[in-house]
């Protein structure tokens, strides 16, 4: 749901009690190398009496085709217009769950997303993003970064420390994406990244700087987050894959929902780092066609 390579756990509680009687709640948890979630990193709620939400939920598929799955729970006992009709919502995954609050990396001057451990397609740039929020929306604000090469400790002598990217920009009452384009990196390096906001101090006396958020890529350390190169110095791959999809059935068309798939390439030694992925959409039998190119 959220591209991190980890697959997520979706409950549906349809007797729950969130403020409204038997309203209904589903709940999803994140994986990761360690593990679930303790607590929900998203939740969804009817607020209907006796809506039964989430009675029945599942991975409906890759329904927009955005690349990250998705997920229908159904509502049983819904009231729209006639009573106990019932209902189904289709949420759409995403990066993130609710505010954006996490760090991502792009290709160069894009929003194509760079996975965990991939390359950033032109040699010796990376685009670093950070979602950025002021209280009461009265300050204003920019990205600060520092990136370090695998085994660098953050803020060495060798650490590549920015001082804020550009002007200050309007965060608004709901927040915005601030990004910097960075170059002059080694294509052959494996970086390692963190981000920051900083505040206009003119709207903000109080708060120069907001937290640094670390970019967590999913494999084991130390696998790095990005490598700056283009990725044509190797030889190529292609999968043909099918496999069995779970998720949303389309009666229209007699077949499932198309789904997405990421292959990760690790590295055969420990501690068997990604060094490369490639993404492809399966059709409604499961099929897809993956092709990446060996470091």
């Amino acid at each position: 749901m959220n591209g991190d390579g980890f697959s997520e756990v979706i409950v549906g509680a349809p007797e729950f009690d969130g403020g409204t009687v038997n309203e209904g709640a589903a709940f999803v948890y994140h994986g990761s190398q360690t593990g679930l979630s303790a607590v929900p990193d998203w939740t969804a709620k009817s607020n209907q009496v006796d809506a039964v939400f989430g009675n029945a939920v599942s991975s409906a598929g890759d329904v927009n085709g955005d690349g990250y799955s998705d997920v229908i729970i159904g509502s049983l006992n819904y009231d729209n217009g006639e009573s106990n009709e019932g209902r189904c919502y289709v949420f759409y995954g995403n990066l993130v769950n609710g505010l954006l609050s996490a760090v991502q990396q792009y290709r160069p001057a894009s929003t194509n997303i760079v996975c965990s451990g991939g390359k950033t397609g032109i040699d010796g740039q990376v685009k670093m993003g950070i979602f950025g929020k002021s209280p009461f929306g009265r300050a204003k604000g920019k990205i600060v970064h520092d990136y370090v090469t695998i085994g660098v400790p953050f803020s060495s002598i060798n650490s590549t420390l920015s001082t804020g990217a550009g002007a200050f920009a309007d965060l608004g009452t709901l927040g915005s994406e601030l990004t910097d384009d960075e170059s002059g990196l080694i294509p052959e390096n494996v970086y390692r990244w963190r981000a920051r906001v900083q505040y206009d101090i003119a709207g903000n006396p109080f708060q120069k700087f907001g937290p640094w958020k670390y970019y967590a890529g999913y494999s084991p350390t130390p696998s790095g987050d990005f490598r700056a190169g283009d990725g044509n110095s190797g030889s190529a791959l292609q999968l043909d894959l099918t496999l069995l999809i779970r998720g949303f059935y389309d009666a229209g068309t007699d077949a499932m929902v198309q789904d997405t798939v990421t292959v990760y390439l690790r590295s055969s030694s420990f501690p068997f780092s990604a060094i490369d992925s490639a993404s492809a959409v399966l059709n409604g039998s499961g099929s897809g066609n993956i092709s990446s190119t060996m470091p």
